[in-house]
């Protein structure tokens, strides 16, 4: 039996400090500087919001305080996609170049996005070559734009006639959900009780970590190392795109210098390079002007003119 549930929580002060660097139950909000809602992990209490009864747990664990349930859902539960996922997985560890793992990571991705797509946001779209065609259409009480091409094509915008809630969201919810339990498992039962005040989260000594990864196989056991180099210490294959391992993006190299501004928004420098290799990630539309003249910035500017 699975069970989500909207509720109020306590977020008491005393555990501020220990549950700075990644708050639990993270919400939509507006924050400040902002015009629209964000996911934005916060330490303030939560009303009506609605959980997993997995992660509510994990909370609770924590020291979060439940203060009031005000509806619950229940439901049946199984493995159905098990298989499926499994599959995906096998085949893509298996895979022989870039396009094969790629592909399989994203059937297994696509299951999730189907799950949780918005039907409110679906439209009918109409190619209309005559005059009379497009009067037609825009008449209609679901019109909603128009895009012209040129005098002899245009595309009618439409809302749909009917909409069909018939997609499992709370699949997509529970996917969710589950996947920020493993986050938090991992952050606060693993890497916080390995190495306590010495770690934050989004940095650390890079060198030391790996180091240190040696000599504590219940972090490595988390880390799938496939991609280290055959000589690093840390290098194993036993976990090779296992579902729930955490897998490093430069492959065992050392970070020498990370600044990160935002979402999408970072830059790091790699010491092994003969010359430094620098990430600097934006935004892909960097429409204003101030947007693209970060993705022309180090990230050191960026920082000091306080983008």
């Amino acid at each position: 039996m699975m069970i989500e549930q909207e509720v109020n929580i306590a977020y008491l002060k005393s555990l501020h400090d220990d549950h700075n660097d990644l708050p639990y139950l993270p919400e939509r909000i507006i924050p400040t500087c902002s015009k629209i809602k964000k996911l934005v992990a916060n330490l303030k209490p939560k009303k009506n919001y609605v959980v997993h009864y997995m992660a509510l747990k994990q909370a609770l664990k924590a020291g979060l305080i439940l203060e009031k349930v005000h509806r619950v859902l229940k439901f049946n539960q199984s493995p159905w996609l098990t298989k499926y996922i499994e599959l995906n997985t096998y085949l893509r560890k298996n895979a022989s170049n870039d396009f094969e793992k790629d592909f399989f990571k994203l059937m297994n991705n696509t299951v999730f996005e189907n799950t949780m797509e918005n039907v409110r946001n679906r439209m009918n779209l109409k190619w209309v070559l005559d005059e009379k065609a497009c009067t037609k259409l825009i008449n209609r009480n679901t019109f909603k734009d128009i895009t012209i091409y040129n005098d002899d094509l245009v595309a009618i915008h439409l809302f749909m006639d009917l909409l069909k809630f018939d997609l499992p969201m709370y699949a997509g919810f529970s996917i969710l959900y589950l996947s920020k339990t493993l986050i938090y498992d991992f952050h606060y039962n693993c890497m916080i009780k390995s190495y306590g005040a010495d770690i934050q989260f989004m940095y650390m000594d890079t060198a030391d970590f790996y180091d240190d990864l040696t000599n504590k196989p219940n972090i490595l056991n988390h880390m799938d190392t496939s991609n280290f180099p055959t000589s690093h210490p840390c290098f194993c294959n036993d976990r090779k795109k296992v579902s729930g391992t955490f897998t490093d993006e430069i492959c065992g190299e050392v970070i020498e210098k990370f600044i990160a501004l935002r979402i999408k928004s970072y830059e790091l420098q790699l010491t092994q390079n003969v010359c430094p290799l620098t990430h600097f990630l934006v935004l892909e539309k960097a429409k204003s002007r101030m947007e693209r003249d970060l993705v022309n910035m180090g990230g050191v500017e960026a920082l000091e003119f306080n983008f």
